[in-house]
């Protein structure tokens, strides 16, 4: 008997849920949206989208949203082409009881800049996503360059993998973004003939001579432990190149 008793709680709990869904349902598809926001993101980058891009974007699909009333707003439809935008890591649209539409985007995040040997950009981001490099402000980040021959105009996600070059940079940008030292010496990767690596830093006349990407943590752990305790700021002004190629040693010339 009690367990019956229980059974029939559950089902009048249930049903009052159902119901209050329903009819909560019923409330909000009457609701007119009387603000519309849209909120980014930048995810501790620079400014690579703004607020009228996205609204123009949105206007694509329906060009009137405040006054309309939220259910006949497309709002997944919205959702699905914003994040479809290669500048925007994710997106969320959702509404509010009192009428409120807002539209949350997270930027990607981009690390390196590399501009190929037509002058063609991309930038990619710290997850490895492509992302445009054409409009706005330059991001400050790590500027790659050279002998750099993929066509990076046409580059995606769905390819990137096709090319090794794009990879070893992406790479070695990664390591270099997460590293407070290295983040804030090293400005540039220099692609040789050879597809070897060349890094340019901020501070000194110096280049510092990465060879490929074989022993790449061991060659930065070099470097950090160099700069950290090998030679002041105005000794380093002395030489031309720093040499992580030979092992378990930094070979100075000048």
């Amino acid at each position: 008997m009690r367990k019956v008793f229980n059974i029939l709680i559950w089902l009048i709990i249930i049903s009052g849920i159902i119901f209050a869904l329903y009819f909560m349902g019923i409330r909000q598809s009457k609701i007119k949206c009387d603000e519309f926001s849209i909120i980014i993101d930048y995810n501790d980058s620079e400014p690579l989208i703004s607020k009228e891009e996205i609204k123009i974007q949105i206007n694509k699909i329906i060009d009137t949203i405040e006054g309309k009333q939220i259910s006949n707003i497309p709002i997944l439809e919205i959702e699905t082409v914003l994040n479809k935008n290669p500048i925007i890591q994710k997106a969320d649209i959702y509404s509010t009881l009192d009428g409120k539409l807002k539209v949350k985007i997270l930027q990607k995040h981009p690390i390196i800049r590399i501009s190929n040997s037509k002058n063609q950009n991309i930038y990619i981001d710290i997850n490895g996503s492509v992302m445009p490099a054409g409009k706005g402000s330059p991001a400050r980040v790590i500027i790659a360059n050279g002998y750099i021959h993929a066509p990076v105009a046409t580059v995606k996600d769905t390819n990137l993998n096709n090319y090794k070059i794009l990879k070893d940079l992406f790479k070695i940008a990664k390591i270099i973004h997460k590293n407070e030292l290295l983040n804030a010496q090293i400005e540039q990767i220099y692609v040789t003939e050879s597809d070897e690596f060349e890094l340019i830093p901020k501070l000194g006349n110096h280049i510092i001579k990465f060879g490929n990407l074989n022993k790449m943590e061991r060659k930065f752990k070099k470097l950090i432990a160099f700069y950290k305790n090998g030679i002041n700021n105005d000794e380093l002004t002395k030489y031309k190149v720093l040499d992580l190629k030979y092992t378990n040693q930094v070979i100075c010339s000048k």
